[in-house]
């Protein structure tokens, strides 16, 4: 069982865990709005950062947009689903006769739970999703890969009780980085007294419906 985490050839020890406030900033997107795929239809919703907490949905099919359990995908739904969020997604590459798989699962679901509005997390079955097993040299399970755009970040293989904490916490630590550089510009405070000024207008009373693209 790996102790750190795999990035381009090399296995470097875990930064901040997934449940500590580095961690979670990190994962705060810091543009205006962010593409998030529904998990239902996958029609690609763009959702202001200040309503990532506000249960959104689908602009679409309504379903909502941050399941309370991780997505499961196919062969036929990976590509489109990675390649449409911007924020970090989680897969877990497992089998349904993998021990370890199924031990690990109840603290992946938590996780998803938790971290709602954050990241996304997603299941392959990688028998019944022969060709993306493959094609991201699945050779042990489970893995937990992490993406954001589109582009694997990390990976961590073999499961315990802190696998999902290590496999998250070299994305937290890159997506930090990325939100500090992009503070740095001088429109971002006005655009954020904008944002909360448009909040103050609107009703909590509802799920917010996000602009379906």
């Amino acid at each position: 069982m790996l102790r750190g985490i795999k990035q381009r050839g090399r296995t470097e020890l875990a930064g901040a865990p997934l449940w500590s406030g580095r961690a979670c900033l990190g994962f705060r997107p810091m543009s205006a709005a962010v593409q998030i795929p529904c998990p239902a239809c996958l029609a690609t919703n763009r959702v202001p950062q200040q309503r990532l907490s506000d249960k959104p949905i689908c602009g679409r099919c309504k379903g909502h947009l941050f399941a309370d359990h991780p997505v499961a995908l196919t062969d036929e739904t990976f590509g489109t689903f990675i390649g449409a969020a911007e924020l970090p997604v989680i897969v877990d590459f497992w089998a349904d006769w993998c021990g370890p798989c199924k031990m690990m699962a109840p603290q992946f679901e938590a996780a998803a739970q938790a971290n709602a509005g954050r990241a996304l997390f997603a299941k392959l079955d990688t028998d019944a999703a022969r060709v993306t097993a493959s094609h991201y040299a699945i050779r042990s399970i489970p893995t937990l890969i992490a993406f954001r755009n589109g582009k694997e970040l990390a990976r961590q293989s073999g499961g315990d009780d802190q696998a999902a904490d290590r496999a998250l916490a070299k994305p937290a630590a890159q997506a930090l980085s990325q939100a500090r550089r992009r503070t740095r510009s001088p429109a971002r405070p006005q655009l954020r007294a904008a944002h909360r000024a448009a909040d103050r207008t609107r009703t909590r009373s509802q799920p917010w419906s996000a602009c379906c693209c």
